[in-house]
């Protein structure tokens, strides 16, 4: 059996443009060091690790629906909207996950 060296890292930095979407199988997310607030979404796309940074709010909606590592996702970026209580700018994600079909959820 023959084999090659493949690097391991940390994954492919993915900039989602308005409108873009990323589907891919849920590996972890993992919490900036250097921004506040920021979290690195790492993503199984086609056997590649690809990251994608987002906000608190995607992470909320991770938890509170208790999506596990595993899941498949589709993450589609929704374009920057101001919050009304304090005017300051975040950006905004559509996050949906795969259940099986009659699944409660």
């Amino acid at each position: 059996m023959e084999y090659e060296w493949k690097e391991a890292t940390t994954g492919d930095l993915v900039e989602l443009k308005e409108g873009e979407s990323i589907e891919g199988e849920l590996i972890e997310i993992e919490p900036s060091s250097m921004y506040d607030e920021s979290w690195a979404l790492k993503l199984q796309i086609d056997g590649e690790a690809k990251a994608v940074w987002v906000n608190k709010i995607v992470v909320d909606k991770l938890k509170c629906h208790k999506i596990p590592p595993g899941t498949m996702i589709k993450l589609t970026y929704k374009g920057k909207h101001r919050n009304k209580a304090n005017t300051r700018d975040y950006k905004e994600f559509e996050l949906l996950y795969q259940v099986e079909q009659n699944a409660k959820v």
